[in-house]
């Protein structure tokens, strides 16, 4: 098969896997206004973690699952907290602007690569990460208003996966994709399991849960109806599925040619959130939206313009 359909193939697929990543948002964020995240990732689990075993046994890596958990458990704790700030931010925010303020993740990505990696970054990067931060300002508009501290969480979720893409960066890691997924899912279903434990009978529960995502974080385990255990348990399906998908795009051609892809991710929120619960972005925020993408996409395109100037360096 030639590079040219690799490329459109993995464009497809990425672009149907992010689609199906937004529909388990969408999922988490109905169920949070129901039932706390420790039981939705409970149920979620009961799904997600055995197609994930069942796709590592289809590439015919199961072996790779041994000896495992102990390097790759830096970057499955990051993982944890990134999902974890994410969904919190779900019950509280819209979609469209959790979407846009997790598109900072390349940005922190650029700049953590130079605190804690020493690398070099040129002037377009240095511009990108400006013309972020003000996107940033732009869609959280501290001083307008009663600041919504949600806000903070979908930063802190680009904050962490940022940290796991600079730590596989460090240790060198070359494990299985498929591998590091299953053990991101088995670490963040044993914190909800852990979570459900401490909080299950809602007794942490108060007035702080007046506020969605401590809502969501505090309440007590309910007792779901048929229907609410079947949605559940098909956000696991769709997550895994999701993560195999977005896994299998980027063995079909380079990231470099896949990343624009990735912003189709906002489309999709805006127009679930939308359709779904009414919310459509102010105009403030398309221009922090627009001046997000663009720094996102001249970080990433720069980024992978480089690695090979740095290889040929190291030569």
């Amino acid at each position: 098969m030639s590079g040219t359909e690799n490329y459109a193939r993995g464009a497809v697929i990425l672009c149907v896997g992010i689609a199906a990543y937004i529909v388990q948002d969408l999922i988490m964020k109905i169920a949070s206004g129901h039932y706390p995240i420790h039981q939705a990732l409970a149920f979620r689990a009961l799904t997600a973690i055995p197609i994930a075993i069942l796709f590592i046994y289809w590439s015919g890596t199961l072996k790779a699952i041994r000896g495992s958990t102990r390097p790759m458990l830096p970057r499955s704790l990051l993982t944890v907290a990134c999902s974890l700030t994410y969904y919190l931010a779900l019950a509280a925010l819209p979609m469209a602007t959790v979407g846009a303020l997790y598109l900072s993740a390349p940005l922190m990505i650029t700049a953590l690569s130079v605190l804690l990696l020493q690398e070099k970054v040129n002037g377009w990067q240095w511009g990108a990460l400006g013309a972020g931060f003000l996107g940033v300002v732009l869609i959280i508009h501290p001083g307008a208003g009663l600041f919504e501290w949600a806000m903070v969480l979908p930063l802190l979720s680009a904050l962490t996966y940022a940290g796991a893409v600079i730590y596989v960066r460090k240790a060198g890691a070359d494990g299985d994709s498929g591998v590091m997924s299953l053990q991101s899912q088995a670490w963040l279903s044993l914190t909800g399991l852990l979570l459900g434990v401490m909080l299950g009978a809602g007794e942490l529960a108060s007035d702080v849960q007046m506020h969605p995502s401590m809502g969501f974080l505090l309440s007590g385990w309910q007792w779901p109806s048929t229907r609410d255990v079947l949605v559940l348990l098909a956000c696991g399906v769709v997550g895994a599925i999701s993560t195999y998908l977005l896994t299998r795009a980027y063995t079909l051609s380079d990231a470099s040619r896949l990343a624009p892809f990735e912003y189709t991710a906002l489309l999709w929120s805006i127009a679930l959130g939308w359709l779904v619960f009414g919310h459509f972005p102010p105009l403030k925020d398309w221009f922090g939206i627009a001046l997000l993408v663009a720094a996102g996409l001249v970080s990433v395109y720069m980024a992978e313009k480089t690695e090979p100037e740095k290889a040929s360096q190291a030569a």
